[in-house]
């Protein structure tokens, strides 16, 4: 097991409290998905999208499905974590390649998600 060198070396996060984390995110994830879906559909196309493109645009709601599902999940996992259980929040923390992710974790007060200024940004199509 590797040990982390941050200053969350001793600090531990109850099973519980990543639990709701997790669900949280999840939650979050699923709000963006939403917005994707929502922005696609006020696109205006030069002519409509065949039938193979409509199909993979329908992962979308998958997605959205699935990450509503995993969010409930959580939710109801959390319920059953003895709240004595914990693992250390800097192994936690050294999973997690977002930065904004990994201090949404670290933080007690987890806020409402992701900070608005981070998610909005210039589109690049490729």
């Amino acid at each position: 097991m590797k040990s982390s060198s941050k200053s969350h070396d001793h600090d531990s996060i109850r099973l519980d409290e990543l639990a709701a984390h997790l669900a949280d995110e999840l939650s979050n994830l699923l709000q963006l998905s939403q917005t994707v879906q929502q922005a696609l559909s006020d696109c205006i196309f030069a002519e409509p999208p065949d039938a193979e493109t409509l199909f993979r645009l329908q992962s979308l709601d998958r997605i959205g499905q699935g990450l509503a599902d995993l969010s409930r999940l959580m939710q109801y996992l959390r319920a059953d974590l003895p709240e004595e259980a914990t693992v250390p929040i800097g192994q936690v923390l050294e999973h997690l390649h977002l930065r904004e992710l990994a201090d949404r974790f670290s933080r007690q007060d987890r806020g409402a998600g992701p900070d608005r200024r981070v998610i909005c940004g210039d589109v690049v199509w490729l």
